[in-house]
């Protein structure tokens, strides 16, 4: 019964945020997207060497980790081909960002927390619901319009430092699915720091 209930609120936000089936229908997808990323671990992590990178990003939504992105710093652009074999850090996590919502298909343990302000909340993960190794956790936040507003990042047993909260905001229109116009991933807490940020500049779908 808990497990129905969960699923149900998942499958709300997928259709809320267009369909997950017709969103993976599509031949390929097209962002556009400039990013502000503050850390310098941030960063190093993503191969980048300044604050303020571009990136395109070209790739078929039924697959994980194919595809090819650019990567503009203002001026020098860089391509980089996506092989599943040597996931690319930040052409994964811009991809998990925009389509959140989607992504969450795969967990396998889900279930549903109290509403908080107005939110219904989610928690997904993949095994168990204890901290894992190497497996994140989120709890999903949803309004009453079922369009997802928030994720928490919980830690994980090797490095319990890695939370993050992420806000979705300026929703946009794009092609029959609602993407966030501009994601910010922050530490947790009351005026957590900015870790990186994304704003959606283009997003085209192609049949």
């Amino acid at each position: 019964m808990k497990r129905r209930l969960a699923l149900a609120t998942l499958s709300n936000g997928w259709e809320a945020h267009g369909g997950i089936d017709d969103w993976r229908a599509h031949q390929r997808i097209e962002l556009e997207l400039e990013g502000v990323v503050e850390l310098p671990p941030a960063r190093w992590a993503f191969g980048v060497e300044t604050a303020s990178p571009s990136v395109t990003l070209h790739y078929d939504p039924s697959v994980w980790g194919e595809g090819t992105m650019w990567l503009d710093e203002g001026g020098s652009v860089q391509e980089r081909v996506l092989d599943p074999a040597a996931p690319d850090l930040l052409a994964d996590s811009v991809r998990h960002l925009v389509e959140f919502t989607f992504s969450m298909d795969s967990a396998d343990v889900l279930h549903t927390l109290p509403d908080v302000d107005g939110h219904s909340r989610l928690f997904a993960s993949w095994g168990d619901s204890a901290p894992q190794r190497d497996i994140d956790q989120y709890i999903l936040w949803f309004d009453a319009e079922h369009v997802l507003r928030r994720f928490d990042s919980t830690g994980r047993a090797i490095a319990p430092f890695i939370r993050a909260e992420v806000t979705f905001e300026d929703y946009r229109d794009a092609g029959g699915f609602l993407l966030p116009g501009h994601v910010e991933v922050r530490r947790p807490g009351p005026g957590g720091a900015l870790v990186h940020a994304w704003t959606l500049r283009e997003a085209r779908l192609v049949r």
